[in-house]
């Protein structure tokens, strides 16, 4: 009979234990893969991992920026239970960098907004496209005939 007590206490205290998920994903940041433009609010976001610091280090290796994580966010999802901001806006300088937290790092690039490509817009982001109906594409169509 004394091993239904054992039994019983094993059963309550698994909950109290991490997800498989959780303990074996690690924390990942991400960042705007096209890049920034200096002058305008900058953010990364940790996925997972636990609110703390986070460094901005430059081509040469140099400390550039340090923050502190807020609060969380919320959820990603299953395997991320926990989304940090990491706030870039300070880094005014172009060039590429690196975002280190919580164990994990991501590359991204800053760059002055004049000399974005003509692919992106100025918040970065690629131009939106027209749509299958729309008049532009159809002119388009049929100047190409």
């Amino acid at each position: 009979m004394r091993l239904l007590p054992l039994a019983t206490a094993i059963a309550l205290a698994a909950p109290l234990a991490a997800t498989p998920a959780e303990a074996a994903t690690p924390a990942e940041v991400r960042v705007d893969q096209v890049g920034y433009a200096l002058g305008e609010a900058k953010h990364a976001y940790l996925l997972g991992g636990a609110q703390g610091k986070f460094t901005v280090v430059d081509e040469r290796g140099r400390t550039v920026r340090e923050g502190r994580t807020g609060a969380s966010l919320g959820t990603w999802n299953a395997n991320y239970p926990r989304v940090f901001d990491l706030d870039l806006s300070t880094v005014d300088r172009s060039g590429t960098y690196r975002v280190k937290a919580a164990g994990a790092t991501a590359t991204t690039s800053f760059r002055d907004a004049s000399t974005a490509s003509p692919r992106t817009s100025r918040t970065g982001r690629p131009p939106s496209t027209p749509s299958r109906s729309s008049p532009a594409r159809a002119a388009t169509k049929s100047s190409n005939r």
